[in-house]
């Protein structure tokens, strides 16, 4: 019968195989600790591609970090490719959060000439469109999402908002 082990040195070198493959596997595993690094990771691996851009923007606009989110959004855009929708619609996201609606508003019409029954678009895009005072442009896009998509409570929240500073604008409250 021949023993597993037929030295200390088989034995060793097994170790430090396991050792090596759960260091490698610790640091793999790091990577998927945030969005964010998981998409640095991915756009490193893959840079020619578009959606993994987008999600990198769209990971750094969820942590604030506009400018940087930005850089991601406008390679996404410069590269084209299927998320050009998203990555302009987070654009203008962003833009509208700085409060640079005319640009905002370039690119979320950007995104509705790709993609024209995009409620989440058009929801944004009345979102914005309010905060910049256009109150009636803004309705329109907001009843256009809620066309779309009726049952979410965040087109409706959005359209309950409009129209309550529409009705305060129009007594003069």
């Amino acid at each position: 019968m021949r023993k597993f082990f037929e030295s200390h040195i088989d034995l060793i070198f097994y170790v430090l195989i396991i050792a090596a493959l759960m260091v490698g596997t610790y640091e793999r595993n790091r990577v998927w600790l945030t969005d964010i690094g998981l998409w640095q990771d991915c756009v490193k691996k893959a840079p020619n591609k578009d959606r993994r851009y987008n999600n990198l923007g769209s990971a750094l606009m969820k942590a604030k970090r506009f400018p940087e989110a930005k850089i991601q959004l406008e390679k996404a855009i410069s590269l084209g490719g299927i998320s050009q929708m998203e990555a302009n619609n987070n654009l203008g996201i962003i833009l509208g959060e700085e409060n640079q609606f005319s640009e905002a508003f370039v690119h979320f019409e950007r995104a509705l000439k790709i993609v024209p029954n995009a409620w989440e678009t058009n929801n944004n895009l009345g979102i914005y469109k309010f905060k910049s005072g256009d109150n009636e442009v803004a309705l329109f896009y907001i009843k256009r999402a809620l066309k779309l998509n009726p049952d979410s409570p965040l087109v409706r929240g959005n359209f309950q908002k409009i129209t309550a500073a529409k009705i305060k604008k129009e007594r003069g409250l």
